[in-house]
């Protein structure tokens, strides 16, 4: 037994084709097993290439098309293959992938493909998310309704030069924001009056499949099952102005919008994701 576990190991590392945390998982599981991985196609695009010599406004037209059509035009031999063998899957065009949960013999079979460039886990993972520090620098000297962290990094002298975000959005890719935080809801970019929000467009919900998340999967709107994603938002381009005499300037930029993704359940996260 020892020598086939070997040789099982030997044979798995020898595939470039396979990472090394898949390939870990395929030595201990059994035939039975269903193991989530994700697959990168051999083809992809030079976006180099697709951007030269155009102008920034015509870039995100040009990068969306590239993608989209090279993961349309590539992934259907995958996609009639994973089809025919009843595994779920999923398919993404931003990167030309395909998310896949299946057997090992059926790894296997996809590693031998020449329009497979990679197999990579897609195992959950903790993400190690930092805390926020509450003592405030005996050094910094804050002035009212400015938080000590913001001026800890000179953000008013940027202000004081134009610089405090106007016209500008912001993306955050964390677990996730409340977006009717006072300090958050109006610079949000899908504000547009009390109770009146659109999020399409403005937010993306990357869990599909709940693991720890009090949000549900495919969440319709910003939504933060574990606030680290509203605090770092908050710290971008936090302002809460309920208090009509002062705004409390809470973020470095809080004359800037936001938009958001949730990438990870409750802290938790997939290559995926």
């Amino acid at each position: 037994m020892l020598r086939s576990l070997v040789g099982s190991e030997m044979c798995i590392r020898d595939s470039s084709k396979i990472d090394y945390e898949l390939s870990k998982r395929l030595i201990m599981a059994s035939d039975s097993d269903i193991l989530p991985f994700i697959i990168q196609l051999s083809d992809t695009v030079d976006l180099d290439e697709v951007t030269k010599n155009i102008s920034n406004l015509s870039r995100p037209k040009a990068v969306y098309t590239a993608l989209s059509q090279k993961a349309e035009s590539t992934q259907g031999p995958l996609v009639q293959e994973l089809t025919r063998l009843g595994v779920q899957f999923r398919t993404y065009w931003i990167v030309n992938m395909i998310a896949v949960k299946a057997n090992v013999s059926v790894i296997k079979s996809i590693a031998a493909r020449d329009d497979v460039r990679l197999l990579e886990s897609n195992h959950p993972f903790q993400v190690p998310l930092e805390q926020p520090v509450l003592d405030q620098p005996r050094n910094v000297n804050v002035g009212e309704g400015i938080e000590w962290n913001i001026v800890w990094v000179l953000a008013p002298y940027a202000w004081s030069k134009g610089f405090s975000g106007e016209n500008m959005v912001i993306a955050n890719a964390d677990t996730g924001v409340d977006f009717e935080h006072p300090a958050l809801e109006k610079q949000y970019r899908g504000f547009f009056d009390e109770d009146v929000f659109l999020h399409d467009y403005n937010w993306w919900d990357a869990i599909h499949e709940s693991i720890h998340t009090t949000c549900g999967p495919n969440s319709p709107f910003p939504c933060d099952d574990n606030n680290h994603g509203t605090h770092t938002t908050g710290t971008a381009v936090g302002q809460d102005c309920s208090n009509q005499e002062t705004c409390n300037l809470i973020g470095v930029a809080p004359e800037a919008e936001w938009i958001a993704c949730r990438n990870m359940d409750a802290g938790v996260g997939t290559a995926q994701t």
